[in-house]
């Protein structure tokens, strides 16, 4: 019996070399891209300049023509799984969305354009040629790890002023553009384009974004590179700031060490989006990693009810369901540490916010650093606790309206 279905692919197909062994498939019309091995790309190459009314001809196609031992079933897998959601292949009742790399910002507004980011990144790009990056990297580290470990160094803090506190802290969060800067930065010194930077809602929380889409085109390393920027860029400012304290003793300038060395390791961890999930995901070559992740872990539990055995193919398989297990056990580990040990600091987090700013903004003289260490511990925590929350609904509410779809 015939699988009737028409077939197309999209004439708007751009294929380059990636990795070893593996093609970019850019489809322009979507922006997507899809990375493919030798073997897909003999398929999609001899394929791609006819129409077909069914699978078996297809398949007839990849069998004896290109020597390709493949199932019905398998070929249907990667048309329906791989090709057509990501446009190569269009097919009717297969929607296909222009990818928005953005899309985890609920609200973007661009600061600066490319073209003026461009003017800038110039400056930085050779920062990044591989061998100094990562010595320097390394030895910049050697020189700031000390400087917040050292109790001696530690005590200058405890002098500080509001107002040199409320300084410090701007000082270090206007940094946070310097790290987007070193994205881009990157990109340009390896050849792909970069947009501009803007000001973003992660959730529910504002952040800073560079738009390095076409990362994508980079290799493995160099991607790495560019994933690493940012953080290379707050190490530099952390140096800076330590050769300053290093004459002067400011409590400002270590101050801002910290809270720069507070964001490189928020920005490591792998299970957000974050600089180190990216870093993650390039070096295991797996895009997406999260929700596949998750997506393993689901296919366990389920193959475990049905007959009680789990049949994984690869060692891929085994690493998602690693990497899923992990990410949803940190998630509810935390989600469970909040409400048991502080349940009120939760259930009163808008009102502290409130004090919080109000305090701060009109410089009362009661303010100190031991003030602000105490009233972080209880921000933090609840912070990142209705980050979580909303954003499992936020994900939950989409996947209910992409079914509806």
């Amino acid at each position: 019996m015939s699988s009737a279905v028409s077939i197309k692919f999209s004439s708007d197909l751009s294929i380059q070399k990636f990795e070893k062994g593996d093609y970019l498939i850019h489809e322009k019309a979507h922006d997507k891209r899809v990375v493919v091995n030798d073997t897909v790309l003999k398929i999609v190459e001899r394929l791609k300049d006819s129409e077909y009314d069914n699978f078996e001809t297809i398949v007839k196609i990849i069998n004896e023509e290109l020597g390709i031992k493949a199932s019905l079933e398998e070929v249907k897998k990667l048309i329906y799984e791989k090709l057509a959601p990501n446009g190569i292949i269009e097919m009717e009742g297969v929607l296909v969305s222009k990818v928005n790399p953005l899309d985890y910002l609920t609200v973007r507004m661009p600061l600066f354009s490319a073209k003026l980011v461009g003017k800038v990144s110039w400056i930085f790009k050779n920062f990044f040629e591989p061998i100094f990056f990562y010595i320097s990297a390394i030895a910049m580290l050697c020189f700031i790890i000390p400087l917040v470990t050292i109790p001696s160094y530690i005590e200058s803090m405890k002098t500080m002023t509001a107002q040199e506190t409320f300084i410090a802290t701007f000082l270090a969060m206007s940094g946070i553009l310097l790290h987007e800067l070193g994205h881009a930065s990157a990109c340009r010194k390896f050849g792909a384009k970069h947009g501009g930077i803007g000001l973003g809602f992660y959730l529910i929380s504002p952040v800073l974004y560079a738009d390095v889409t076409d990362v994508w085109k980079l290799r493995q390393r160099e991607r790495i590179i560019v994933n690493l920027a940012g953080l290379y860029m707050q190490l530099l400012l952390c140096t800076l700031a330590g050769i300053i304290f290093m004459f002067t003793y400011s409590g400002m300038a270590l101050l801002f060490i910290y809270i720069n060395l507070l964001s490189f390791i928020t920005n490591l961890n792998p299970f957000f989006r974050y600089d180190g999930y990216w870093v993650l995901s390039d070096a295991v070559k797996i895009h997406n990693l999260r929700r596949k992740g998750f997506r393993a872990v689901k296919e366990f539990i389920v193959q475990l009810s049905r007959n009680f055995k789990w049949t994984p193919k690869t060692r891929t398989d085994y690493f998602l369901l690693i990497y899923g297990s992990l990410s949803m056990f940190f998630l509810f580990v935390f989600l469970g540490f909040v409400i048991y040990n502080d349940p009120n600091s939760i259930l009163q987090f808008p009102y502290n916010i409130y004090l919080f700013f109000k305090k701060l903004l009109f410089f009362n003289d009661d303010i100190d650093f031991s003030w602000m260490l105490s009233e972080a511990k209880k921000l933090v925590v609840p912070f990142f606790f209705y980050y979580i929350i909303f954003n499992m609904l936020r994900r939950k509410v989409l996947s209910i309206k992409n079914k509806r779809s």
